[in-house]
């Protein structure tokens, strides 16, 4: 089975939304509580791609802010500050 080319890039931009969508992992029951903060500043310590919204939580922490979280295509560490 050969492939067009307009397959292949409507294949490829389905596998990049499903890849930047979040994961449904224990944020997503805290939605209420997460939703209420402003998620702007970027992690200053970590480094790389963010996988896992856990590490960037536990980062952000760190840092002295509330909470974080993964964001965008290129997956960084966002921390989030009360609204």
């Amino acid at each position: 089975m050969k492939m067009s080319m307009r397959q292949i890039a409507v294949l490829f931009l389905v596998c990049l939304l499903v890849l930047s969508t979040e994961d449904a992992g224990p944020r997503k029951a805290e939605a209420g509580i997460f939703s209420r903060k402003k998620c702007k500043s970027p992690s200053k310590t970590f480094r790389g791609p963010c996988s896992r919204d856990s590490n960037c939580d536990t980062v952000c922490r760190y840092e002295g802010y509330p909470a974080g979280n993964c964001h965008g295509l290129r997956r960084r560490c966002i921390c989030c500050t009360h609204a």
